[in-house]
């Protein structure tokens, strides 16, 4: 396999769900797998042609392996049941990873504001990882987002990662796997955790 047939971009993670997807897209038409992809299997499998209709399965598996081989092994085990569909394989991936729970915002926010210059690293090699992960965090945004928002997210991130784990573990865990966390929400997680101590 020529490196030219390979892809040069990153593999999907729960991060980069945003410039993967442009790019595994562009990747695909250029393979001449999109048109497959995009729609429904039985709107494009030929109809009568037992030459068409392998040279279609061919295709299709094709498709599937080039989108699988594009995403992290540990965010592909849970879609290789879709491999024979790469059309509900491209809209798992894309339910999976816009699912903006808590915590995959918080984790964004948590590997931007915890990097530093490893010790073989540039520094041009860093503000280049800096701005992905900053564009990681913008992909986990909703299109409504605000300055208010980021005040209200970033307050309530704050808090979670001030409270110590060895007493607040399980309440932190649970809050974070709520879908729409806010700061009143941890508020009051706190206040009654507190009540019950």
């Amino acid at each position: 396999m020529t490196t030219e047939s390979l892809p040069h971009f990153p593999k999907l993670n729960t991060l980069n769900y945003q410039s993967w997807e442009s790019d595994m897209s562009t990747f695909l038409m250029k393979k001449g797998y999109w048109r497959i992809v995009k729609n429904p299997l039985p709107d494009t499998k030929p109809k009568d042609d037992a030459p068409a209709i392998a040279l279609w399965e061919d295709k299709v598996d094709k498709a599937a392996g080039e989108i699988l081989s594009g995403i992290e092994r540990d965010l592909r085990t849970s879609l290789m049941k879709h491999r024979d569909d790469p059309h509900t394989l491209w809209t798992k991936i894309a339910e999976t990873c816009l699912n903006k729970q808590a915590g995959s915002c918080y984790n964004a926010y948590h590997a931007l504001f915890s990097a530093s210059k490893q010790e073989n690293e540039t520094a041009l090699s860093l503000m280049n990882r800096i701005a992905q992960l900053a564009e990681d965090t913008r992909n986990l945004r909703p299109t409504t987002w605000t300055i208010t928002h980021l005040d209200d997210e970033l307050e309530t991130m704050a808090l979670l990662r001030a409270l110590p784990d060895e007493e607040y573990a399980h309440l932190k865990a649970n809050l974070l796997l709520v879908d729409n966390l806010t700061k009143d929400k941890v508020q009051s997680a706190i206040r009654t955790s507190e009540v019950n101590r």
